[in-house]
């Protein structure tokens, strides 16, 4: 993120959302929203709706008191961060950052532009005295280097005046880049390629625009020049290209094999209150998260590495609401400050960014922490042979584990999916004859700065088969000359019908609802339109007992549903009632026949909220019950399982990651007292599945940062039993 790179933001066709911070702050600040609702003021909000659970809603037992799942596993993880400028991270990767280099592992943060703007690090909010303040890019690339240091020896050590080792490192063909190690924790260690904005100062793109990330990936440009900062270890300005760039990332992931690489949006979506393309993220994340998709596609070609990539949204969190609690936005301010300068003595004026004063948390860049590709919680699943099966997207292909005996607890691996690079969303879905169907988002660059992307979908030859090629289910927008509008296709949800025939259901381009059906004699019919606009890119679908699919989208207001009447019908789009708006997707459980039940994350508090359909199958109550859930982040996953074995009677699960980064679990019980979490196992990635297996017993499944599966279920099928330890794959 750099508010402070805004003012050639507006000369080279950035988003107007990103004007000079000089000019109102309208680049990040609570005035963003075109539709006056302004994302902060969601925070508090849940609040006013707290309601506690009805008479007949089922009661929530604490596993930590029934001798849950062990705490406190350790998963092992490395990390590396690819980002634009010098607080990104600070201001999109966190809180999750923070837990990566507290839990002590490996973290590695490469910036790749010098982010030094027009020079000036003033603080003042009077553009007349702004421009006052000499222009110096040198020293405000070091102050932005100073300030993202501070922050990140604060997080590692709580002393933000920490030292550090600088030195030059070599890189691809020979390229120096400045490497800053924390002296007292040197598994913390900062990289700055510092690519410059302007090509030797005058150079432009055909269009007429200036040099920046975007021009030198497009290849309008054959060359970008570093700026080096004042006092920096690497002294000599250098030229890259994007070969060079690339070849550098790929040398770097090749150094440091990263179990988790972050970084930013490779397709953000456009505002949605602005005529036209109005692009919403700073062209340098763009342009940085294509670098890395090319340099990671040849990373897992050349040595067979499968990492988990996680793309983080920039700008665009600010256009929905809010998903962090109040204590995690606290908590990032915190590291925020000393990046801004606060804390410690600066004699020599350059000791963070002073254009992000006076309080850097005063923005909606620091309200969420969200993914790109909302991930599903349905990604565990009992094929027709009565096994468990796992899937997750690493390394951009769909890694398969599955139980080598239907209850059995054992897993093994039964490998990956071939085929292009996949985004990290992917639905699994079980058909009527048992075999499993994968529905992904497929992606690949073109000439230029064009982008391919469409819906796949691979299927089972038999219950437990391998599976067959990837077919393309294009996308709403397919036919669009466009590549702008096709690439911004939304995260797929499916569900099959009373006669199995798949549905799959995305946001389009316009922000609205699409919908491809599978035809009975095979095939699918044309995309169609179901209506809906400004929607969250988080819808989620699922088969009621009577056969008749509903699908669930989330907007800035609250839920929407679409219906069929009947099994095999259209679809009929209503609004469900609920008060407080929703961070993110919603999750329907049909806790009694004909009954729903939606688990989700309340906008401004992160609480996981319930909302149970009135006992007549219709009506919804006036107020949810909020369940807490230890300042999570992310999807919610919920599932329910029939009586066991034992005749112990149902349940139901409810599992999140924790803001600890953990999961944390909850199972229903009738009748069982108290409410209550437990979190369990190690830091995790994406979102937990949960189901049931063919004993009757609830499993949980995460992927961990490690890249690897894990696993815990209950000793017997009864909703009261403790989970067991866990088991790695």
């Amino acid at each position: 993120m750099s508010p402070s790179s805004a003012p050639q933001d507006t000369q080279d066709g950035a988003p107007e959302a990103v004007r000079p911070r000089r000019a109102g702050r309208e680049w990040g600040r609570r005035t963003v929203l075109g539709t006056g609702l302004a994302a902060l003021s969601l925070t508090g909000l849940g609040g006013m709706f707290r309601a506690a659970p009805a008479p007949d809603t089922t009661v929530l037992a604490d596993l930590a008191g029934a001798g849950g799942a062990p705490a406190g596993e350790r998963w092992r993880g490395s990390y590396l961060q690819i980002i634009a400028h010098p607080d990104d991270d600070l201001y999109f990767m966190n809180p999750l950052l923070q837990r990566s280099i507290a839990e002590g592992s490996t973290v590695a943060t490469a910036v790749l532009t010098a982010g030094e703007a027009d020079g000036r690090n003033s603080p003042t909010d009077d553009d007349r005295e702004h421009e006052k303040t000499p222009a110096d890019k040198p020293g405000y690339t070091e102050a932005r280097h100073n300030g993202l240091r501070s922050a990140y020896a604060l997080m590692a050590t709580g002393n933000q005046r920490a030292a550090w080792r600088r030195e030059v490192v070599t890189l691809g063909d020979g390229a120096q880049v400045e490497r800053c190690t924390l002296a007292e924790r040197p598994a913390v260690q900062l990289y700055f390629f510092n690519l410059a904005q302007n090509l030797h100062g005058s150079a432009k793109a055909p269009d007429g625009t200036g040099v920046r990330m975007r021009t030198l990936w497009s290849g309008d440009v054959p060359l970008e020049s570093t700026l080096p900062g004042t006092g920096a270890p690497v002294t000599a300005p250098q030229d890259f290209s994007r070969d060079r760039v690339t070849a550098c990332l790929l040398d770097l992931l090749k150094q440091r094999r990263p179990t988790v690489v972050r970084t930013l949006d490779p397709d953000p979506e456009h505002d949605p209150y602005q005529p036209g393309i109005s692009p919403a993220d700073h062209i340098d994340h763009t342009a940085t998260a294509q670098f890395v998709l090319a340099a990671l596609r040849a990373y897992t070609e050349e040595t067979g590495a499968r990492p988990v990539v996680e793309h983080f949204r920039g700008y665009t969190s600010k256009f929905w609401p809010s998903n962090l609690s109040a204590a995690a936005k606290a908590e990032k301010r915190s590291y925020l400050m000393p990046y801004a300068g606060f804390g410690a003595p600066c004699p020599a004026d350059n000791c963070g960014d002073y254009q992000v004063r006076p309080d850097p948390g005063d923005s909606t860049h620091l309200i969420s922490s969200a993914y790109r590709y909302t991930p599903a919680t349905d990604w565990l699943v009992k094929d027709g042979t009565g096994r468990l099966n796992a899937f997750a997207v690493l390394g951009g292909r769909v890694a398969h584990w599955t139980e080598r005996a239907p209850g059995s607890g054992s897993w093994g691996e039964a490998g990956q999916l071939t085929g292009d690079w996949l985004l990290p969303r992917l639905q699994v879905g079980v058909d009527r004859s048992g075999r499993i169907q994968l529905v992904a988002l497929r992606r690949w660059a073109g000439d230029k700065d064009t982008v391919g992307a469409e819906v796949v979908r691979a299927v089972q030859t038999a219950p437990g088969g391998d599976f067959g090629a990837w077919e393309s289910l294009e996308g709403p927008d397919y036919g669009n000359s466009d590549h702008r509008v096709r690439r911004e296709i939304g995260a797929p949800a499916t569900a099959f019908d009373a006669d199995g025939r798949l549905h799959v259901f995305v946001r389009n381009f316009a922000h609205g609802l699409s919908h491809r059906q599978e035809l009975p004699g095979g095939g699918f019919g044309p995309w169609q339109k179901l209506g809906g606009s400004v929607l969250q890119d988080a819808v989620t679908a699922f088969t009621g007992h009577d056969g008749a699919v509903q699908v669930f989208a989330t907007d800035t207001h609250g839920v929407l549903r679409w219906r069929q009447e009947r099994a095999g019908g259209g679809f009929r789009m209503e609004r469900i009632g609920i008060p407080v708006p929703v961070a993110g997707a919603v999750t329907p459980v049909e806790s009694t026949p004909g009954r729903l039940t939606l688990y989700y994350r309340e906008a401004g508090t992160a609480n996981v909220v319930v909302y149970r359909q009135e006992s007549d199958g219709v009506h919804w109550p006036p107020l949810p019950a909020v369940l807490g859930g230890h300042d999570g982040t992310g999807e919610i996953a919920a599932a329910r399982w029939g009586s066991g074995r034992n005749g112990a009677g149902s349940g139901t699960a409810v599992a999140d990651r924790a803001g600890s980064g953990l999961l944390s679990l909850l199972v229903a019980a009738p009748g069982t007292p108290g409410v209550g979490w437990a979190e369990s196992g190690g830091q995790l990635v994406y979102a937990p599945a949960l189901a049931e297996d063919s004993t009757g017993r609830m499993v949980a499944a995460v992927i961990g940062v490690d890249a690897r599966l894990h696993t815990t279920r209950q000793s017997t099928a009864d909703s009261a039993s403790p989970f067991g330890p866990w088991t790695t794959v």
